[in-house]
């Protein structure tokens, strides 16, 4: 998508595509202005079938776009798949056509990560035309994608899916960005350095960025560095371990694969809505559910249990998680070659800013704390996608963002002497990867 492609700006939407949640913003108008506003969340799951059976709920299917069976993001979902206590509902086997991840299903049924993609931005684009109205059939979109390990075909898999949704012109700007023009950075004066810890229900991403008066506002400065193993969910992961151990105290129970499913799904959201309420209190009371073997319902002792959660013993429980954010956190600094004093404003993004151990240990690494403001955390991504819609001066990906990519396609690339914008890299860069076989 080249500068002033959205000559129709309301046909256009905001879509932040998260591993665990999406999020889809508009421009609604109020009056004569038009108000950039996100107006839904979106579990990023897809049903299969009709029914309350997980089996059905096919979620992490993001993580899946774009990468080969062989990628070692993939073979390491698969790994780690077999030690979480809560493990993906289905398996991921190659492609019958090509060496692309699939979703096989406990019933057989094969799912392309692309075409279930489709269908979900399909509900998006839906759900936009009926709250802003038919006369204006969405026909664009701006998505958003996380620097860290993202690659050329992990984007042309997500463009090819947000076109067969019917959305013709597409544009792609990093999470990064969008969530720093949300805060209002892009309208800093040059030479500012900003730091963006987006800690989302997945994955992490630390990126270091520096203001600049060209398309598309912010260069990087360093990699972005981040863990696309870490995110909310294994927070959950590890208070949920808690709190099914101390249910299974006297129960005969040792480990929780003699649990059934659905009632790991019980402690799963027990664990999460713990953790939301330490969010604001110091201590909670939690009322854990009786469990029995899946083998044998009557054993087990059937009864209620209530225990009280205070916020220090759960930031004990996650401290690997939190030394893990610092690393990353060191780790961005480092590569960008400038230290935590350098850095003039940091964002915290993603729902698990909310959590207070993320919040503090942001702050003690960059002597600082996050940028505070109107904007929900969880919300800055797709709100600062559709803002940019209204100006068009910060969507795109930077001369070093596309050569980074285009590296990874081809170490050896040379880009062509005349090329000088970052829109003719990006787009020669597209060229080469799609024509690299010819």
């Amino acid at each position: 998508m080249k500068p002033g492609h959205f000559e129709s700006i309301g046909s256009v939407i905001g879509i932040h595509l998260g591993s665990t949640n999406s999020y889809l913003s508009v421009l609604e108008f109020e009056g004569n202005k038009q108000i950039p506003k996100v107006i839904k969340k979106f579990p990023s799951v897809v049903h299969l079938k009709s029914g309350d059976n997980p089996e059905n709920v096919i979620y992490g299917f993001k993580r899946l776009v774009g990468r080969n069976f062989d990628d070692p993001i993939v073979q390491k979902e698969m790994k780690r798949n077999e030690f979480l206590p809560f493990p993906l509902p289905y398996k991921i086997v190659k492609s019958p056509s090509n060496a692309s991840a699939w979703v096989k299903t406990s019933y057989g049924h094969l799912c392309s990560p692309v075409t279930m993609l489709q269908g979900f931005i399909t509900n998006m684009k839906e759900t936009a035309e009926s709250y802003i109205g038919k006369k204006n059939v969405v026909t664009g979109a701006i998505f958003t994608s996380p620097r860290a390990k993202f690659t050329l075909d992990v984007l042309k898999a997500t463009e090819k899916a947000t076109n067969m949704a019917g959305l013709v012109r597409v544009g792609t700007m990093f999470e990064s960005n969008a969530a720093a023009i949300a805060y209002g950075l892009h309208n800093k004066e040059e030479g500012r350095l900003f730091a963006v810890v987006d800690l989302g229900g997945r994955t992490f991403d630390v990126s270091i960025m520096e203001r600049v008066n060209s398309r598309p506002c912010f260069k990087p400065k360093g990699h972005a560095m981040g863990d696309i193993f870490l995110g909310g969910e294994d927070f959950d992961n590890v208070l949920m371990e808690y709190l099914v151990s101390e249910a299974m105290k006297g129960n005969g129970l040792t480990t929780t694969k003699d649990i059934p499913l659905l009632a790991l799904q019980k402690f799963r959201l027990l664990a999460e809505q713990a953790k939301i309420q330490l969010s604001s209190a110091s201590e909670t009371e939690i009322t854990l559910p009786p469990i029995t073997s899946t083998d044998d319902a009557s054993k087990g002792v059937e009864k209620h249990i209530s225990i009280r959660l205070t916020r220090s013993k759960f930031e004990g429980l996650v401290s690997n998680l939190i030394e893990r954010i610092k690393f990353e956190c060191w780790n961005s600094l480092a590569d960008a070659g400038v230290t935590a004093r350098d850095v003039d404003e940091v964002l915290l993004v993603g729902g698990m800013a909310r959590v207070p151990i993320v919040e503090r240990s942001v702050t003690e690494i960059f002597g600082k704390s996050p940028c505070r403001g109107l904007v929900a955390p969880d919300e800055a991504v797709a709100l600062g996608a559709i803002t940019d819609v209204l100006h068009q001066r910060c969507f795109g990906i930077h001369n070093d963002d596309a050569w980074t990519l285009c590296e990874e396609l081809d170490p050896d690339l040379v880009f062509p002497e005349n090329l000088t914008t970052p829109w003719k890299d990006w787009y020669y860069c597209k060229y080469r990867s799609e024509n690299r076989h010819n």
